[in-house]
C-alpha cells in the first residue's frame, strides 16, 4: 500500500474553523506491516476527525485489511503508531 495522503486542517491550532475539529479521534503515522519479504502496507499516515464519516479505498493487494487489521488490534504492526482518543493502541490485543 502506498503512503496514504495526511489530511490536516491548515493550522494545528484553532482547527474549529473550516469544518475540522481540534483532536483526531483517530490518528495513524508511518504505519508498515510485512509478510515475509512483501510489503503490505508502506508508511501509511492519516487522521480521522472525530464525528467525520471515513472510507478507504483502494484496489485488490493494495494493503487495506492488514491497515485495518492492525488498528483493530487483530494483528500486530511492523512499524509505525497509532492512537485512539488520545491514547497510543499499537501493540495492544484487540480484547484490550
Amino acid at each position: 500500500m502506498l503512503g496514504a495522503a495526511r489530511a490536516t486542517c491548515s493550522t494545528r491550532a484553532g482547527r474549529i474553523s473550516g469544518g475540522c475539529m481540534a483532536d483526531p479521534i483517530l490518528v495513524v503515522e508511518r504505519l508498515e506491516k510485512r509478510f515475509g519479504g512483501n510489503r503490505a502496507v508502506d508508511g501509511a499516515s492519516f487522521e480521522v476527525e472525530r464525528g467525520s464519516i471515513t472510507g478507504l479505498i483502494g484496489p485488490n493487494g493494495a494493503g487495506k485489511t492488514p491497515l485495518f487489521n492492525m488498528i483493530a488490534g487483530a494483528m500486530p504492526c511492523d512499524g509505525g503508531t497509532i492512537t485512539f482518543a488520545g491514547e497510543r493502541i499499537d501493540g495492544l490485543r484487540s480484547d484490550q
